[in-house]
């Protein structure tokens, strides 16, 4: 079996305030959010269980991931595992020099450029070609919740977090969920339960009886059906 991607999430913490931060739901609901080595194995283990690898395993937040300590450590135990096939990294890059150089080898780097921002260029220059520049002069918003067609999502899943694995969605579920009033880990699996042969229903505990316009992907600004006009703003920092 091979999965084509999963999201990672190890840690809350960020240098930088975006007004408008696609991950900040999730590093609200836990601000101090650090994972360890141990929840890397635990997840590695599954696979290994499930006979299965992975595409690519996309590291991007919710917060920024080169302030998690034991990126460099990680990294190294994803290669040994021989499980994935590209990792990939979403970062600001004011933390590059973090990243050992043996490590470098291992990445491919989406580096999102903000204004204003610095970062050490010569890092930059030097790794050139393992890094991808996304320009982020704009970001989007959208309003008009809830939105009454589901699914069309421009996010994905599998999203890897505390242990859990949500299958449809990553860090935007929770700030959608907190807008719809219920638990986004209604939506998760245990990672020891988690298969990716089965089809979850966006709906994962069938005790619970939903209205329709309350499952977070009505109230999601990633769900790809809505119809209001998108609003264009100039990026912002909050104070």
């Amino acid at each position: 079996m091979v999965v084509k991607r999963i999201l990672l999430d190890i840690c809350s913490s960020c240098q930088l305030t975006c007004e408008l931060c696609a991950c900040q739901g999730m590093r609200d609901f836990d601000p101090r959010y650090n994972a360890t080595l141990e929840d890397m194995e635990i997840l590695i283990n599954r696979l290994k269980f499930l006979n299965t690898k992975v595409d690519i395993l996309h590291i991007h937040g919710p917060g920024e991931p080169l302030l998690w300590k034991p990126f460099n450590q990680a990294i190294k135990m994803f290669v040994e595992s021989g499980l994935f096939g590209k990792i990939e990294l979403v970062t600001n890059g004011v933390a590059f020099k973090v990243i050992d150089e043996d490590v470098w080898s291992h990445l491919s780097v989406f580096l999102s450029r903000y204004p204003g921002v610095v970062i050490d260029e010569e890092i930059t220059n030097k790794y050139r070609d393992r890094i991808t520049i996304l320009l982020r002069d704009i970001v989007y918003k959208m309003d008009n919740y809830p939105h009454v067609v589901m699914n069309n999502c421009s996010c994905y899943g599998p999203c890897y977090y505390k242990r859990k694995m949500f299958p449809h969605c990553g860090p935007p579920l929770f700030d959608a969920a907190k807008r719809a009033g219920v638990d986004p880990f209604l939506f998760a699996i245990d990672i020891e339960k988690w298969d990716p042969e089965v089809v979850y229903d966006k709906v994962l505990n069938p005790k619970v009886t939903y209205d329709r316009s309350l499952i977070p992907c009505s109230w999601c600004w990633s769900n790809g059906t809505f119809s209001a006009s998108t609003e264009t703003i100039l990026h912002k920092f909050r104070n």
